[in-house]
């Protein structure tokens, strides 16, 4: 079974709130499609990974200010774990890393609250993904309104960071099996069918950027 950190994150809020099951599963099969400020959030990830060098979309960003420059960008990462008899295969990908910090960029349109990061599962399960990191640090970048639809000026960035502590592990390991029995349970009685399996992976495949 292969689960990225983005899916692990989906079931947990699903579980933990009163989101329906249908719409887990819509966001489960893929077919919600990525709303403006997620493509905005990737078209300035994109930005800060090439040095501003890529206006993707053509589409401009402007800073007051200097982002930190990373040691590397991008990085794929995974693991195996052994779960109920079959390998579970966490996977994701880090924005960045500096040192032995892991960097995560949001582009916002207003000053984030702290506290609703403070119980995400993304953190940690990039600190399992990525053993070397002691602390992982959001950065938040605040995007303000120009009178040209092209261009985006981010005039803000804020931070808040989370470090690793002794149960982290044991807390993702948990909640993979959690999410791997409740997958199990769904295709014995008939919610996911093996059709379904395939339909979402081939969106996966498609979704995959390019390269260049």
């Amino acid at each position: 079974m292969r689960v990225s950190v983005t899916e692990l994150a989906d079931y947990r809020r699903f579980r933990d709130t009163d989101q329906t099951f249908e719409e887990w599963l819509a966001r489960w099969k893929r077919l919600i499609p990525p709303t403006p400020a997620m493509r905005a959030g990737t078209r300035f990830h994109r930005f800060l990974e090439t040095g501003g060098r890529d206006y993707a979309d053509r589409v401009v960003f402007k800073l007051d200010f200097t982002p930190i420059k990373p040691d590397s960008c991008e990085v794929p990462l995974s693991r195996e774990f052994a779960i109920g008899g079959e390998n579970v295969k966490l996977v994701g990908r880090l924005d960045a890393i500096q040192g032995k910090t892991i960097l995560d960029y949001k582009l916002l349109s207003r000053y984030p609250k702290v506290e609703n990061y403070s119980g995400s599962v993304q953190w940690r399960s990039y600190f399992v993904l990525y053993p070397q990191a002691e602390r992982f640090r959001y950065q938040f970048f605040i995007r303000g309104y120009s009178g040209d639809p092209q261009v985006v000026v981010v005039r803000d960035v804020r931070e808040c960071a989370f470090s690793r502590y002794p149960a982290v592990e044991d807390d993702v390991t948990a909640l993979l099996a959690d999410y791997r029995a409740f997958i199990r349970e769904m295709e014995a009685i008939g919610k996911i069918t093996p059709e379904d399996h395939a339909a979402r992976k081939s969106r996966r495949r498609r979704s995959k950027p390019k390269s260049k």
